[in-house]
């Protein structure tokens, strides 16, 4: 990987006494800046003229301490920025009297970062100890940068870690320079020795793994031993993978394409995994619902909903929970209506339909389809949800006989519009016939029934005009002829009695209209047939019901 350099500004000196004015000041900082090569360089020239055994001079950077110093004390030091994030910091020299400040902030010079340095810029660094690690442009096992410890004294040390979640393999190369007896590089995992370098070694390549779900803590340790110091003593980083150990994903009941997919799915260890699955799914008349997941090892037990988040660190299962519905359709054959003719139902749920026979078919009907299992209470049926469903309900249409009450003697109805039967405004509030609306055209239209009688014997029956205006009318014939019985008045039902001779006689109800409102009707109901009696056509009326 090409690594980037970061710009980081040349020092600002601020410096501030506490002294008071014609007095030598007790200690004093100043900072200038150093010659600049890839890596930052800046310096400081100390001194403390104190004296007092509390444990000398302390040089702070940003609140942090950097160094302990004996007292008295002076002399000039050098310290490498390069790691430092760019902007405002603030050098600190405390003696435990008094605190000088010196400010420096950033307009020029350039580095690597720790991460760029180390090839792992996916990994948090952090560095401390007596003396931190820096970026360095040289000594690198490729081209590029490493990071190298801190220039600690005698007995001190500079540490590098960074964190990696769970279980897998961490790689890197190490160098280390080591002058003395017990100056040594160290590499830690969660605080326990790994492996080590002594005197003076060239690049060496490590590869560690390591198990377990948690977090593990890396870190890299120089520690400076009791001998004099040449000056290139130190460790050398570079080249640092983190490789996560794949754990397994068992994935079932994953609607629409959801990820990961159904199956085992090889995932890194540490991957933090959202995972998801469609609501629905239709296939045919089959629907499944996601409800939520159950879980094991690092998926959670269970929750609700179509989006699971969770960090894989071990081997686990991922179980969508699906609800399956199954689809019923209802249809109607004839004149009537269902409450409802489609739904989505719950496998193992019922639903009740109740139907409700038209104005001109039986009350009564006949279930059909797919009912095994259904209970069926008339016009009522409930449908068991264990697989997809069509069921119908057929409705018969009145029979002009029956509505009349004369089933078994045959009807017939012609002209513009046909009389047909109907179950609302009926004489006997069972059934009973009526006619279409004539249609308005200019002329008088007719809607007739006939029926034949046998003689001798007595009709009797019941019928009832609407009409706006005088424009509408009904009359009764016999054989062709008017016998003079007929309603013109909008009324409420009248009963008529005819006798008719001996013989074969067409009997016709013949409703007549101009069309000019759609409204204007006649019915006929209770028709009786009575064998005997004289032998020649009388007719009779009764005194007309009230018009409702």
């Amino acid at each position: 990987m090409e690594k980037t350099k970061i710009a980081v500004a040349m020092i600002v000196v601020l410096f501030v006494s506490a002294a008071q004015a014609g007095d030598s000041a007790p200690i004093r900082l100043d900072t200038r800046s150093g010659a600049r090569p890839v890596a930052a360089l800046e310096q400081i020239t100390y001194s403390s003229a104190w004296n007092d055994g509390a444990g000398g001079v302390v040089l702070f950077l940003d609140n942090a301490p950097l160094l302990t110093l004996g007292a008295p004390c002076s002399g000039v030091f050098a310290w490498d920025t390069a790691d430092l994030d760019a902007g405002l910091h603030v050098l600190a020299l405390d003696d435990g009297v008094e605190r000088l400040t010196a400010e420096f902030s950033a307009e020029g010079g350039s580095f690597y970062t720790l991460a760029e340095a180390l090839d792992a810029p996916n990994l948090a660094w952090t560095t401390g100890g007596d003396w931190r690690w820096r970026a360095v442009a040289t000594n690198g096992v490729s081209t590029g940068g490493c990071a190298r410890s801190g220039a600690v004294d005698n007995g001190q040390t500079s540490w590098i870690e960074t964190r990696v979640p769970g279980a897998g393999t961490v790689a890197f190369r190490w160098s280390a320079t080591c002058r003395s007896r017990n100056e040594m590089a160290l590499f830690e995992v969660d605080g326990e020795s790994k492996a080590r370098l002594t005197g003076v070694s060239d690049w060496t390549p490590v590869v560690f793994p390591m198990e377990g779900e948690s977090e593990h803590v890396l870190r890299w340790t120089f520690r400076r031993g009791s001998g004099a110091p040449v000056g290139d003593e130190g460790a050398w980083l570079d080249e640092v993978a983190w490789t996560p150990a794949p754990r397994t994903l068992a994935v079932s009941g994953a609607l629409g394409g959801g990820w990961p997919a159904n199956g085992v799915n090889e995932i890194p260890s540490g991957t933090e995994v959202s995972a998801w699955s469609a609501g629905s799914v239709v296939d045919g008349r089959v629907r499944h619902d996601c409800t939520g997941w159950r879980g094991t090892g690092s998926v959670p037990a269970q929750g609700t909903g179509t989006n699971a988040v969770f960090t894989l660190r071990e081997d686990s299962t991922l179980a969508w929970q699906l609800a399956t519905n199954y689809l019923v359709r209802v249809s109607v054959v004839g004149d009537g209506t269902v409450d409802i003719s489609e739904a989505w139902l719950p496998a193992g749920g019922s639903l009740l339909v109740t139907a409700t026979a038209g104005a001109t078919a039986y009350a009564s009907a006949l279930w059909s389809g797919d009912t095994d299992g259904a209970t069926v209470n008339g016009l009522r049926i409930t449908i068991p949800s264990d697989r997809p469903r069509d069921v119908a309900i057929t409705f018969d249409a009145l029979g002009l006989g029956l509505a009349v009450e004369q089933e078994g003697r045959v009807w017939t109805t012609d002209g513009e519009a046909p009389w047909y039967a109907v179950t609302a405004g009926t004489h006997d509030g069972v059934d009973a016939v009526r006619t279409g609306a004539i249609p308005e055209t200019g002329n008088v239209g007719e809607s007739r029934l006939r029926a034949t009688f046998t003689g001798p014997g007595e009709l009797s029956f019941w019928w009832k005009l609407a009409s706006s205006s005088y424009t509408s009318g009904i009359d009764l014939y016999v054989d062709g002829q008017d016998v003079d019985v007929w309603l013109i008045d909008e009324t409420g039902w009248e009963q008529r009695t005819v006798a008719l001779g001996e013989g074969s006689h067409v009997v016709e109800w013949n409703f007549w209209s101009d069309g000019t409102d759609p409204d204007d009707a006649a019915w006929l109901d209770q028709v009786t047939w009575t064998p005997g009696g004289g032998a020649v056509n009388t007719a009779t009326q009764t005194t007309p019901e009230p018009v409702p």
